[in-house]
């Protein structure tokens, strides 16, 4: 469970910041006085961050969950998937 909270948390701070950032960049560039042709310049650059907010997760789902990595490898490489196996032991009661 800790691994997921930590990947849910990595993914939305990123997602959040990307999110955040790119507004504010656009709030700066108009205190700042840039004319259109230089806000529609810088434009394109601050919209960078979303995309890399957006493009990230696969790798922090890589990075932080085997369960994602072996999906993941299995998709790329052609594998099989890992498998969680699980044992039962069954008793009598008399």
């Amino acid at each position: 469970m800790k691994k997921i909270n930590r990947a849910l948390f990595i993914i939305v701070t990123v997602d959040v910041s990307g999110w955040l950032v790119t507004p504010g960049l656009f709030t700066i560039f108009q205190k700042l006085g840039f004319n259109c042709k230089q806000m529609f310049s810088w434009g394109f650059f601050s919209k960078i961050f979303i995309n890399i907010a957006l493009s990230v997760k696969l790798f922090i789902y890589y990075s932080t969950s085997s369960e994602y990595r072996s999906a993941i490898n299995a998709f790329i490489f052609k594998k099989k998937p890992m498998t969680w196996s699980t044992i039962t032991r069954t008793i009598t009661v008399t």
